[in-house]
C-alpha cells in the first residue's frame, strides 16, 4: 500500500514536497508498521528458539548503516529524493532493528540495549515516533529554526532528535501513562463481574 502511494503521489499526481496531505499520512506511513509487524512476527516464530548468528547480525548492520547514508545522500529538495531518503530510513532501521531482536539474548549488542537509559528511550520511542514530524513540520520549520540545506542535515537531525525526545516524554507521562491506566482500568471493571458470578456458581455446582 505504502509503495502505491509514493508511485501515485510521485509520478501520478506530482505533489510537491510541501504538499504535506500526500506524505504525512497512514499511507505513506504504512510500510514503517509493516516493518515492524513482520520484525514480530519473526521474532515470535523463529528468534527466541534460533537466533541468528553474530556474523549475521554484524553484517545486517553495515547493511543498515549503509543504507542510511545512502538516504542521506540522495536527500534533495523535491519530492522523490525526499521519499527515497524517507524509504532507505525506514528500511535500514528496519533492518538494524532485525539485527538487534533476532540475536541471542546473551550477545553484546543485546545486554547494551538493556542498558537503563536505552530501556527508559525505548519505553517512549513510540511517542517520540508519533511527535517528531509534527514537531518538525509546525514548530521548526514553520518558525524558520531550521535550514533546508543539504549541509545543514545533521545540526536539523540533531535539533530535531534533542525536541523529539522532550516531546515524547512529556506525550509518554501525560497521555501514554494515564491512558494505558485507563485501559487496565476498563478491563478489569469489565472481567469484575463475570469473575464474581463464575465465583458464585462454583459452590452451586459442587452442591448440585
Amino acid at each position: 500500500m505504502s509503495a502505491g502511494w509514493v508511485v501515485y503521489s510521485v509520478w501520478i499526481v506530482d505533489a510537491a514536497h510541501q504538499q504535506w496531505a500526500y506524505w504525512f499520512c497512514p499511507q505513506n506511513y504504512a510500510n514503517n508498521f509493516g516493518f515492524g509487524m513482520i520484525i514480530a512476527i519473526f521474532y515470535v516464530r523463529w528468534g527466541r528458539e534460533r537466533p541468528i548468528s553474530a556474523g549475521l547480525a554484524c553484517a545486517l548492520r553495515f547493511v543498515a548503516c549503509g543504507l542510511v547514508v545512502a538516504g542521506a545522500l540522495v536527500r534533495g529538495n523535491d519530492a522523490a529524493s525526499l521519499e527515497a531518503f524517507s524509504m532507505l530510513n525506514s528500511v535500514g532501521f528496519a533492518v538494524l532493528f532485525a539485527a538487534s531482536v533476532l540475536t541471542s539474548p546473551e550477545s553484546r549488542w543485546r545486554r547494551f540495549f538493556a542498558t537503563p537509559v536505552l530501556v527508559w528511550l525505548g519505553m517512549i520511542s513510540y511517542s517520540v515516533y508519533l511527535w517528531h514530524e509534527p514537531i518538525l513540520l509546525l514548530v521548526l520549520d514553520r518558525y524558520h529554526l531550521v535550514s533546508h540545506a543539504p549541509a545543514a542535515f545533521p545540526w536539523v537531525a540533531a535539533l530535531l532528535v534533542a525536541a523529539g525526545v522532550l516531546g515524547g516524554w512529556l506525550s509518554y507521562v501525560v497521555l501514554e501513562q494515564p491512558g494505558r491506566r485507563l485501559s487496565i482500568l476498563v478491563s478489569r471493571l469489565r472481567r469484575g463481574p463475570v469473575t464474581s458470578a463464575a465465583a458464585a456458581a462454583r459452590p452451586a455446582r459442587s452442591v448440585s
